[in-house]
């Protein structure tokens, strides 16, 4: 508490007057007085973590005043200091403390405090009751502080853009009327949406703590690897040269210095990454603590005074991609003889050498080509990045790419160095066997992804196939249809267009199905139902499809959908489409939160200000775009998504079903067991959602997708 209670910078005790608590962007609490002299240009610099923000002008009132510090002031200072308060009124020694004026009283004052009209109902607590107090116990009711609305409680929420600010019931009829199209709630209730929202912050902010944790550990293992790597090199290179003559000497001196230049770069690399990853995990965990300690200890009115930097810089930090230390290698210097000791005699610069490369391994760029057989191709191009992301020209690279063919066979592909014309290194193959291929990559013994890399090897003849005359007829009725050539040549699992409908009798009382069970809508079904009561779904807000996706194959259905918004919204769920076990659906109203769910649902954004496209899975966001402009009532969405499931590669596709793209792809979709198509429609009160299933013959056009997306 002794840090929060207190100014980074000048390490005095918050107040009311002179050292006024301001919380800035990156939530570090800066008092009034320093942060003025932190102002320097354009740009605010935090004086906890040196981090800068732009400002413009030097007005500090623009970074909200935490007034929660106050409290937390009062409550250490009576409880960890055996200080003597003085009366704020007389200056005499004060005996208790008002909550509501937030002054220390005297005997006398007190006593006066408490028979004075405008003061008599506030509460007046001795100080030896607040040493055992808790923190509530300092709080009090904030009130509006305009001329002519004291002592009027903030019990409303103006959720116009241009005010976002609590007021009292004469702010409401002065200066916000609704019919001038400012949006009064109650404040409890706009205090318990956010809440919720950073507390769902708070939840992948600390799932990123400990994985930034977790990337840290791996690190310092990955440093004393490297360390013992070039301790070898150095032990290997002392053997090689004990057995050369003195005509080595001045060779093997010469290699000690870049061994020793290599060892200082890497460890120079491996500083600075784990430096930037303190630095991250000191940001994440500040605003953990800070938002911690804001829900516990504020108010309603106290929270949503500065809920705007809390929630941006939870957000901000939570959405920061760490996957690019997922697998923190780096490349450790290594000592290479390229031949015995009498041909180091015949030619001395030729013999040896030492490898190392500033590259760092999680950002090298891995790029493949399909290619025709009986022909030397480039396969495999291989773009080297440091570990700030700048590219590297580095040539002599220890570059190795051994490709596998559909028969399990190994080849060592040829590497072609191209860093002075294109800045990279290219694998060339000559291939025999047309179909699906692998390539392993490793860069000076370190491989970059452990299933390797596929490329696809085509008959040079099936070039000349014309596709336009292909016909299928996967129903009693022949349709065209068009399949891409690579779908076709790489003979790719069958796809299947499954005959599947809305289970009525599994749809939830809330939402109804039509009769012919390929419409599902938001609204409470009129009239006698054909569902079996005992089936309905109670808790999941919605129903699954007639049968689940279990054959081996490509799955593709559609499904259009219709949003309408009637009133404000104040609710995030719109509607979901999932993918799940059929134990699971009934558990919860939404199946985004299970391990063997995979859903795609549409939900109001209050950082976007609008309602946007989302990927959940176990609980975790993985995918986040704009459906719409705006989220007002009267907005209207129309789209239809095309999902395709494959089972053998296990991923799950989003599909742009009108301009054919891709959308998102789910990875390592567990599809060992039977996977139930799940569609649930919320909030019947504040949108109208119709959803229209598309399977089996009604889909007109096949997807095209690449298995590369």
């Amino acid at each position: 508490m002794d840090k929060s209670v207190k100014c980074v910078s000048c390490r005095q005790f918050y107040s009311k007057y002179e050292h006024i608590p301001h919380v800035l962007p990156c939530l570090h609490s800066c008092c009034s007085s320093c942060l003025k002299k932190s102002l320097r240009h354009s740009k605010i610099i935090c004086p906890d973590c040196q981090e800068s923000f732009q400002h413009d002008g030097r007005d500090t009132s623009k970074f909200p005043v935490d007034t929660s510090k106050k409290h937390m002031v009062d409550l250490y200072l009576i409880k960890k200091t055996p200080t003597e308060f003085v009366c704020d009124q007389c200056k005499e020694l004060a005996t208790a403390r008002c909550r509501e004026c937030e002054e220390f009283l005297c005997l006398e004052c007190s006593q006066a405090h408490q028979k004075t009209k405008l003061t008599k109902a506030h509460g007046v607590i001795s100080l030896d009751k607040l040493r055992t107090a808790p923190l509530e116990s300092f709080h009090n009711k904030p009130t509006c502080q305009l001329p002519g609305h004291e002592g009027h409680s903030l019990g409303n929420f103006c959720a116009k853009t241009t005010c976002n600010q609590p007021v009292c019931r004469l702010c409401v009829d002065s200066s916000h009327p609704e019919s001038q199209g400012h949006v009064i709630r109650d404040i409890n209730d706009v205090y318990v949406e956010n809440k919720r929202l950073l507390e769902g912050y708070l939840i992948h902010l600390r799932q990123q703590s400990n994985s930034i944790k977790h990337k840290m550990s791996k690190l310092e293992e990955e440093r004393k690897r490297v360390k013992k790597k070039d301790i070898q090199a150095d032990e290997e290179l002392e053997q090689y040269f004990e057995s050369c003559t003195n005509a080595l000497e001045n060779r093997k001196k010469e290699l000690k210095t870049r061994l020793q230049i290599a060892r200082e770069n890497n460890e120079e690399n491996l500083t600075n990454t784990i430096v930037d990853i303190q630095k991250q995990h000191k940001r994440v965990n500040q605003a953990c603590k800070y938002a911690e300690d804001h829900l516990s200890h504020s108010e309603a009115a106290e929270f949503l005074e500065v809920k705007d930097p809390v929630l941006q810089r939870v957000y901000t930090l939570s959405r920061k991609d760490v996957s690019k230390i997922s697998n923190p290698v780096t490349c450790a210097t290594q000592f290479v003889p390229r031949g015995s000791a009498d041909d180091a005699m015949k030619s001395i610069p030729d013999v040896d050498d030492v490898i190392a490369t500033s590259a760092f391994l999680p950002n090298t760029k891995v790029e493949t080509n399909d290619i025709c057989d009986g022909k030397e191709d480039s396969v495999v191009t291989i773009t080297l990045f440091d570990n700030q992301n700048t590219l590297l020209r580095e040539k002599g690279v220890n570059i190795n790419v051994t490709i596998v063919d559909p028969k399990g066979k190994t080849w060592d592909a040829k590497i072609k160095d191209c860093v002075e014309s294109y800045g990279c290194y290219k694998a060339l193959y000559t291939p025999d066997k047309p179909g699906e291929h692998t390539a392993n990559v490793s860069v000076c013994g370190g491989h970059l992804k452990a299933e390797g890399y596929p490329f696809y090897v085509q008959k040079s003849d099936e070039l000349s196939l014309d596709l336009s005359e292909i016909e299928s007829s996967r129903s009693t009725g022949e349709k065209e249809s068009w399949i891409s050539e690579r779908a076709m040549s790489q003979k790719d699992p069958e796809l299947i267009f499954p005959n599947i409908d809305f289970d009525s009798s599994r749809c939830n009382l809330q939402n109804t199905v039509s009769k012919n069970n390929q419409r599902l809508t938001n609204k409470k079904s009129c009239g006698p139902s054909s569902r079996v009561a005992d089936h309905a779904f109670v808790n999941y807000r919605g129903t699954i499809s007639t049968r689940p996706l279990g054959k081996t194959g490509q799955h593709y259905f559609e499904v259009q959908i219709h949003l309408f918004i009637k009133r404000q919204l104040r609710q995030e769920l719109m509607f979901e489409i999932g993918l799940s076990r059929k134990a699971h659906i009934d558990k919860h109203y939404t199946v985004d939160c299970h391990p063997d769910a995979w859903v795609f649902c549409a939900r109001r954004c209050s950082i976007c200000e609008s309602i946007c496209l989302q990927a959940w899975h176990n609980n975790s966001k993985l995918f986040h775009t704009p459906m719409t402009d705006g989220k007002s009532p009267g907005t209207t969405f129309k789209a239809i998504y095309g999902f395709l499931l494959d089972t053998e590669r296990q991923q799950w596709f989003l599909i742009d079903a009108k301009s054919r793209k891709c959308i998102f792809r789910f990875r390592n979709v567990d599809t060992s067991k039977p996977l139930w198509p799940a569609f649930a429609i919320y909030n019947p009160d504040l949108v109208d959602v119709t959803m229209t299933l598309r399977s089996g013959n009604g889909i007109t056009g096949e997807p095209d997708v690449p298995i590369d997306v």
